[in-house]
């Protein structure tokens, strides 16, 4: 039973992290690269609300960026709550990218990681905008550190689990099939 026990242990955390990773998301490319610049008010965090106001400045393609004219970048939570103790918050609002996009979002999660650094991450409806086209859905993913912020919005991507990795899961499981037999 101890054997059983040790297998167990073994294949636990590694299955926990497989079937995570299947319900993750990345934010694709085409995306909007996001920075604060001089004069933005970058990231703003309390207890309830989130705002960030930057600047769009290039398309990350798959070749060479495509640089395009700064244009205002902002984020305002309409509602939402964030635990300092916990070190974490969601928050629902809207978010506009001068006339080039704009979106929606019901779910930004906020997670702080010490020192005045966060990071943040949220699903995006598109409501309108230049880039939209058919676009309807995406992602914005980003880091800030004291007020600096740095995101990436744009079409997400699910992050696949490879088929080593179930193929791994499988023979975990086997193998503690196989000490259950012994024991």
């Amino acid at each position: 039973m101890k054997t059983l026990h040790r297998y167990a242990a073994i294949v636990a955390l590694p299955a926990a992290l497989m079937l995570s990773a299947g319900a993750n998301a990345d934010v694709m490319r085409p995306a909007l690269d996001i920075q604060d610049f001089a004069g933005d008010a970058g990231f703003n965090l309390t207890n309830t609300s989130l705002s960030i106001e930057a600047t769009a400045f290039t398309i990350v393609t798959n070749g060479a960026p495509i640089d395009i004219p700064d244009t205002t970048f902002t984020l305002t939570s309409a509602t939402g709550s964030f635990n300092p103790v916990a070190g974490v918050g969601t928050f629902s609002g809207t978010i506009s990218v001068g006339s080039l996009l704009s979106a929606s979002f019901s779910n930004i999660q906020v997670f702080s990681l010490g020192a005045g650094f966060y990071t943040y991450a949220g699903d995006v409806t598109y409501t309108g905008g230049d880039l939209q086209g058919n676009l309807t859905s995406g992602r914005i993913e980003g880091s800030a550190v004291g007020a600096s912020v740095a995101a990436k919005l744009g079409p997400v991507s699910a992050v696949p689990v490879p088929a080593a990795a179930w193929l791994f899961g499988t023979g975990l499981i086997g193998l503690v099939g196989i000490a259950r037999r012994k024991a």
